[in-house]
């Protein structure tokens, strides 16, 4: 398997911090994504800036968007390997 064909089947789940937003982590995944890796970085809730939205949600409101996340990612990875593998 070529090298372009593994970065394509090798998404990229990126998860910011506890205080931060998609600005911490955007280098990364735009440097990834440029590599040709399939990147999904998604917002949690609560994470806007101010302090009063982070208080008003659980560490469940952050795993469900990221899960979904991770099952996209994975049913993608699935469905390109099917079809390269037809």
């Amino acid at each position: 398997m070529g090298e372009n064909m593994a970065r394509r089947k090798t998404g990229c789940l990126i998860i910011h911090g506890f205080g931060g937003d998609y600005s911490e982590v955007s280098a990364l995944a735009e440097h990834l994504n440029g590599l040709g890796y399939p990147i999904s970085c998604p917002q949690l809730a609560g994470h806007t800036g101010k302090r009063e939205d982070l208080r008003r949600v659980t560490y469940r409101d952050w795993i469900s968007p990221a899960a979904k996340e991770a099952i996209a990612l994975i049913e993608t990875y699935i469905n390109q390997f099917h079809e390269s593998n037809c």
